[in-house]
């Protein structure tokens, strides 16, 4: 159930906190892992907004999404990369433990209330989303 919510770009929108737009421009199968590459807007506050391009590399058999920017496209962010990490909970049979971690980097200026709210912020958001929907959609016990 958690490894279908990360893997499953198609449906962040409305899930994802501040993303505004997300598509997908290729997809490749190359068993067990697949590549998806995406076009994401992220809108901050009224009048900010950031556009990035990651690639992904999804592996449900080793529990792990690897996302970095696409750098065949312009991004509106420097650098950034990530995973996230999956592993059974190891007291809770059928529970799953996530892990995440994203580095971000900015082209020149960005006003402090900006870099908190994408990064101070984002490993309780983007962990909590994942939590909430996987647990909506988590078989009853």
């Amino acid at each position: 159930v958690v490894f279908g919510q990360i893997s499953d770009l198609a449906t962040y929108v409305g899930k994802v906190p501040m993303l505004t737009s997300l598509s997908t421009y290729r997809r490749e199968e190359v068993a067990p892992v697949t590549k998806a590459w995406a076009r994401y807007l992220v809108k901050v506050v009224p009048g900010y907004s950031f556009e990035y391009f990651l690639e992904h590399q999804m592996s449900e058999q080793k529990g792990v999404v690897l996302f970095f920017l696409d750098y065949s496209r312009l991004s509106d962010v420097n650098d950034m990369q990530g995973k996230w990490f999956l592993e059974p909970h190891p007291t809770k049979a059928g529970w799953t433990r996530l892990y995440y971690q994203c580095e971000l980097k900015f082209w020149g200026f960005v006003p402090r209330f900006i870099k908190t709210m994408l990064t101070g912020q984002g490993v309780a958001t983007a962990t909590a989303w994942v939590r909430k929907e996987s647990e909506r959609r988590a078989p009853a016990p």
